[in-house]
């Protein structure tokens, strides 16, 4: 139907719309977010592969040294994982305290936390034959997934 417009209203209209669709001037584009965010969203991408690494998996594979009365029913692991689940649940609740990260220097514990599974791998290998190592490496781990 005719709405009673002219072609000059149609011109106006379609002036409007042309305008109203056209990118603001400095308005951030795909390739300038992505400059900017892509090293902080990879750090996070690592941080999340490297809790996968560890737990269960590493974590259910260490085995026992010292504390030989854990090995029956695999008390052991049982072990390990709730000391890693309670040092998770202590560092999410201590989230207020950043201890002096920002997003800037938010890389550094990508690389503290590639020691976690090197230190993991190296008690499942028998390299460093300790529970208490591996009792301590757990606290870390779930401290750092916090």
């Amino acid at each position: 139907g005719d709405l009673g417009l002219g072609d000059d209203d149609y011109s106006q209209v379609h002036d409007l719309e042309a305008h109203l669709l056209k990118p603001a001037q400095g308005a951030p584009t795909a390739r300038s977010v992505l400059a900017k965010m892509w090293q902080q969203q990879s750090n996070i991408c690592w941080h999340f592969a490297l809790s996968t690494i560890c737990y269960p998996g590493l974590i259910t594979a260490v085995p026992v040294y010292q504390w030989t009365w854990l090995r029956e029913g695999e008390w052991f692991q049982i072990l390990m994982l709730a000391v890693y689940t309670v040092s998770d649940t202590m560092a999410r609740a201590a989230l207020s305290w950043r201890f002096g990260l920002t997003a800037e220097n938010f890389g550094v514990t990508v690389v503290l936390r590639v020691v976690v599974p090197l230190a993991l791998l190296a008690a499942i290998c028998g390299a460093v034959q300790s529970d208490m190592f591996s009792l301590g490496v757990a606290v870390v781990a779930g401290l750092f997934n916090g």
